[in-house]
């Protein structure tokens, strides 16, 4: 049968404390059966019953104290003093740890939100932005038509590097070539990697070339600035 006895160790009321309420309470009980004895002896039947009853469940409750007398011995052993401070201790350092780890946990959680927030947003751009075949393929009807009537010869040169030259520029030399080197990084901005001769402004019309990338529109501006350039060199000799 489970002993019904609950630990000192569960009500948390100092050693000293403890001792001193046992030692009032045994000498209550010696009292008590003192005067229950003396009782006893000029009773009648049934008040012997009731005293025998009451003498029973005093022998319970001096082994319920003689129990708390031995935790309470057990208790005051320096090496469990020692122990349950360790304990204690370890308990505390596992609480700073696990308030550690949950802080990191909630960072990463803010982390990978933040990550597929951004993801989402390359994604909508990505999906906003022509891909560079899709742009090859619906200029090339209008880049065939142009390379014929504006005397413009179309070369890759690799690595998404693709160079137009340009003739009949110059009403006084009509084989000088004119060109640009037109970088189509997919995703991301046009540049031009150079251009011979410079054209002034030139900023300018690759800022609409990124807004709008419309390929055909930047070659044909950029030839009218090329003759701009040609006519102000033959009007200067």
């Amino acid at each position: 049968m489970q002993d019904p006895t609950p630990s000192l160790e569960t009500f948390h009321i100092p050693v000293e404390e403890v001792s001193a309420r046992i030692k009032h309470a045994s000498d209550r009980l010696d009292s008590f059966v003192r005067d229950r004895a003396t009782a006893f002896a000029s009773s009648s039947s049934e008040a012997q019953q009731e005293s025998q009853r009451h003498a029973e469940r005093v022998q319970e409750l001096k082994a319920a104290i003689a129990k708390y007398k031995e935790q309470l011995e057990h208790l005051s052993n320096p090496s469990h003093v020692e122990e349950l401070s360790k304990t204690r201790s370890e308990i505390t350092v596992l609480q700073e740890k696990y308030s550690t780890e949950k802080g990191k946990e909630a960072l990463v959680r803010r982390e990978r939100d933040k990550l597929h927030e951004t993801v989402q947003e390359k994604r909508k751009e990505a999906q906003s932005v022509p891909d560079l075949d899709q742009l090859r393929v619906f200029h090339k009807v209008e880049l065939d038509v142009v390379s014929s009537s504006l005397k413009l010869r179309i070369s890759g040169k690799g690595d998404n590097k693709v160079q137009f030259i340009f003739t009949c520029i110059n009403e006084l030399d009509q084989k000088r070539k004119y060109s640009f080197i037109l970088y189509l990084p997919p995703g991301e901005p046009f540049s031009v990697l150079e251009c011979v001769p410079e054209i002034p402004g030139r900023s300018h019309l690759l800022s609409e070339l990124n807004a709008t990338r419309n390929i055909y529109l930047f070659i044909t501006r950029m030839r009218a600035a090329f003759v701009d350039i040609a006519s102000k060199e033959n009007n200067d000799k």
